[in-house]
């Protein structure tokens, strides 16, 4: 059985979708719904205030953290266009690299659809059949 790219990119939309929805309990218990769209709006505040701190406050830990969630952050938006198959394993990789240098999203709930959605979105251009190759004939008996 073949998975069509289409069925992946549905899951992935439909997890994707989830994330920004799911609620999320804290620590202490409370329950914060939408957490994951909030992290999303918290995380792109987080480093566009980051990208404004003098050179000398940064070491090397904190600038991979950065690189980390800046490229898993603007991984949200490439599910609005299409990016080269080339290059689809990026956005596929780049929330588990952010999963290995930011801790506290091991813990964090919406984490895990909106990682494995955006994944699903982009591994569906793997299983495309390239435009220079013609569909496989089905086999004659």
């Amino acid at each position: 059985m073949r998975i069509s790219p289409s069925t992946l990119r549905s899951w992935g939309i439909g997890l994707l979708v989830v994330s920004f929805l799911v609620p999320d309990v804290g620590v202490s218990g409370n329950v914060k719904p939408c957490a994951g769209t909030l992290i999303c709006i918290s995380s792109g505040i987080s480093l566009f205030h980051g990208l404004f701190r003098p050179a000398a406050e940064w070491n090397l830990l904190e600038v991979a953290r950065a690189i980390a969630l800046a490229v898993a952050f603007f991984s949200n938006f490439t599910v609005f266009f299409r990016v080269p198959r080339r290059w689809a394993w990026v956005p596929i990789v780049a929330p588990w690299f952010a999963f290995g240098y930011l801790p506290a999203v091991g813990g964090f709930i919406p984490f895990y659809p909106w990682a494995i959605g955006i994944g699903l979105i982009h591994a569906s251009k793997y299983v495309e059949q390239p435009a220079s190759q013609p569909h496989p004939e089905p086999a004659k008996s």
